[in-house]
């Protein structure tokens, strides 16, 4: 069997595998998986618990998050080993878009919000805002922290954030998008009464390229950052919509 042939089913094989996990994870339909049935049919089986955006199948869990869809691919017009990762991220939260911008809107208080982020202060230069971070970054055994500055453009009327890196370091490219959008009614906040649904879009290039297989590596920590920055922007708001709602119910007493 050739090298290729190898990698191929191995890849297979591992997808396969990562979705049947992600499946029993979520408490969807897994009884009776036959080892020669595909991904393709695993997903058809739960299609009423799989939302497909732009045209990609992701994965539900009971609290309605998607699982972050990673692409990786090597710029055209090089022909070195840099890659580029792109991100995807869907989430629906039971709170007002408004809630939800403000919460991302404030970004010296993103410390109590983001696990990843130790530190941050804006500065005002030539009319724009710049965003120094200080963000936390954790590998197997070891961790630390390292400085980043990004340029920030808010627009509360389309409740957008747009962020690109303003010098290179750890990241040689980096920028992407949060859009916050109303898609219905809702009962976590009873201030807005509405659901929001959050979409986080990034573009990330490493200064230093993960040679081979370690580029897989290197997507997993991303997906993982991806999804751990999800959870943290549900949980934070679940926190400060109970807390408003309490306040607003003490009021009123």
């Amino acid at each position: 069997m050739s090298p290729d042939v190898e990698r191929t089913m191995h890849f297979q094989s591992n997808r396969k595998k990562h979705v049947v996990e992600r499946l029993k994870e979520f408490g969807l339909d897994i009884t009776g998986v036959p080892r020669y049935e595909s991904v393709g049919k695993l997903l058809q089986r739960n299609v009423g618990k799989v939302r497909v955006v732009h045209g990609r199948p992701f994965l539900i869990d009971r609290r309605g998050a998607l699982e972050p869809h990673v692409r990786v691919w090597k710029p055209k017009d090089e022909t070195g080993q840099a890659q580029v990762f792109e991100v995807l991220a869907t989430q629906d939260i039971n709170a007002s878009a408004d809630t939800v911008y403000s919460i991302l809107a404030n970004h010296e208080n993103s410390k109590n919000v983001f696990r990843s982020i130790a530190g941050a202060k804006i500065e005002h230069k030539d009319g724009k805002k710049l965003l120094h971070q200080r963000q936390r970054w954790k590998c197997m055994m070891f961790n630390g922290t390292f400085l980043s500055q990004l340029w920030v453009n808010e627009d509360p009327v389309k409740r957008s954030i747009t962020f690109d890196l303003a010098r290179p370091g750890f990241m040689q490219d980096f920028n992407g998008m949060f859009q916050v959008e109303p898609v219905g009614p809702g009962v976590g906040d009873k201030h807005a009464g509405s659901t929001s649904r959050l979409t986080l879009k990034q573009r990330a290039r490493p200064s230093i390229a993960a040679p081979g297989p370690a580029g897989f590596y290197v997507q997993h920590i991303l997906t993982s950052l991806v999804h751990e920055t999800m959870n943290d922007i549900q949980t934070y708001t679940d926190a400060f919509v109970k807390n408003l709602n309490q306040s607003k119910g003490k009021e009123h007493s």
